[in-house]
């Protein structure tokens, strides 16, 4: 599904934290210019980045404010380019062999077993069963969905509890 401001043009932000030490003082700390249709999405670009780095609250005190120029222009180059060459990488190739792997040994409709979930209470023995083929979805994760989750779960997180279905081609 698209998000919402998609149909709006790139614009660049610089997006930082302002925080006010114990006496009072402002501190700010930058996390670089990024590039999105909104604000908001150059905020959340930086607050992913901050989650997958192991912060509590990534939405703390973050600002964002519009950039021109030459910085602006090699934010938005880079974001484009990022989302236009993805599935030409090494790593995508590998995940993409990885969910082709999956579907050959374990058929739709396989019993499995989610592990290291934080979604784990909604199975209380944390077992189901897949209700599609695996797929990847972008050069760092491959996905299965199951039942009972919209969506899909990391392909990492996913264990087959039967022997695999050898199909010879």
């Amino acid at each position: 599904m698209k998000a919402k401001y998609n149909h709006l043009p790139l614009k660049a932000y610089e997006v930082y934290e302002a925080d006010t030490d114990w006496r009072g003082r402002s501190k700010e700390y930058s996390y670089g210019v990024l590039a999105g249709h909104t604000p908001g999405q150059a905020r959340a670009r930086a607050a992913l980045d901050r989650i997958s780095g192991g912060c509590a609250n990534p939405w703390r005190n973050l600002r964002s404010r519009r950039v021109l120029g030459l910085a602006a222009e090699r934010a938005i180059e880079k974001h484009e380019d990022a989302g236009k060459y993805w599935r030409h990488t090494k790593a995508f190739a590998r995940l993409q062999a990885e969910a082709e792997a999956f579907n050959e040994m374990w058929p739709v409709g396989t019993p499995v077993q989610i592990v290291n979930c934080c979604e784990c209470d909604l199975w209380p023995d944390g077992i189901t069963v897949t209700r599609t083929p695996a797929w990847a979805l972008s050069e760092t994760y491959a996905f299965v969905s199951v039942e009972g989750m919209p969506g899909g779960m990391d392909l990492a997180r996913v264990v087959p509890l039967i022997e695999p279905v050898l199909v010879h081609g």
